[in-house]
């Protein structure tokens, strides 16, 4: 059976994803977004490193690994 593929990026108006010092401060996170519901729906998550590291800070490292 095929798999569904499905990308999803925040990204500004001008078409980058951070800014030239590698910033994302200007993503501003929405509190009505609930995180767990969106990732449930997915079975394997990619990103990059510097987007891991972020996430591991926020929401420690075994929220992450399975």
């Amino acid at each position: 059976m095929a798999r569904r593929v499905r990308y999803c990026v925040a990204m500004s108006l001008d078409g980058y994803i951070a800014g030239p010092n590698g910033e994302a401060d200007w993503i501003v996170m929405d509190p009505e977004m609930d995180f767990g519901a969106l990732w449930v729906q997915f079975d394997t998550l990619l990103m990059g490193r510097r987007t891991f590291e972020v996430a591991v800070a926020r929401l420690g490292a075994a929220t992450l690994q399975t």
